[in-house]
């Protein structure tokens, strides 16, 4: 299994101090063990998997609840994606505020093929109480793919260009996707 784990770092408060690399980063582990802060990790292999014969073994070893985790998660990851996105493109603080005040945003949510009904709802409610999006419409506006299908949806829409350059990198995908089914 990779080093890469997704982790917060919450205080004793449940309040969440450190996120992604950052929360196993030295300075924040010596903080962490004099302030008795929690790590939760490993949190997308805490939803039992569906399919028994799925390689992953279920982890609910966190102590915060697991939609709470990913509220935080992916309230992390939209504040991010809003700064980056407004500091980075032309215009983009302009383009972010107007796209997103008009009509509110459209969120994808990529997921294993294994999670069942009751996983996503899990991830839907995480995401309702997120208010990142218009709570009325906040349930047609999550949208689920899974991780098989986001993969070929993605290649086949890729632009030609793209995939010339990019093949090695395509055909692998492609090959993994094929093997499976």
């Amino acid at each position: 299994m990779s080093n890469a784990k997704l982790s917060l770092r919450y205080d004793k408060n449940g309040i969440p101090q450190a996120y992604g690399a950052t929360a196993r980063a030295s300075t924040v582990v010596e903080d962490a063990e004099r302030n008795s802060w929690i790590l939760a990790e490993r949190f997308k292999l805490s939803v039992c998997p569906a399919d028994p014969a799925s390689p992953f073994e279920s982890r609910k070893t966190n102590t915060i609840p697991l939609g709470r985790i990913y509220r935080d998660f992916i309230t992390y990851v939209l504040e991010h994606t809003r700064a980056f996105f407004k500091n980075t493109e032309p215009s983009g603080s302009f383009t972010w505020d107007r796209v997103y005040d008009a009509a509110g945003i459209e969120l994808v949510i990529v997921h294993p093929h294994w999670w069942s009904k009751d996983d996503l709802s899990l991830l839907r409610k995480a995401v309702m109480d997120c208010d990142i999006l218009v709570s009325k419409e906040a349930a047609r506006r999550v949208q689920f793919v899974a991780e098989k299908a986001a993969v070929k949806k993605f290649v086949i829409t890729m632009p030609l260009d793209l995939r010339v350059r990019r093949n090695s990198i395509v055909d692998r995908a492609m090959t993994k996707i094929s093997s499976d089914e």
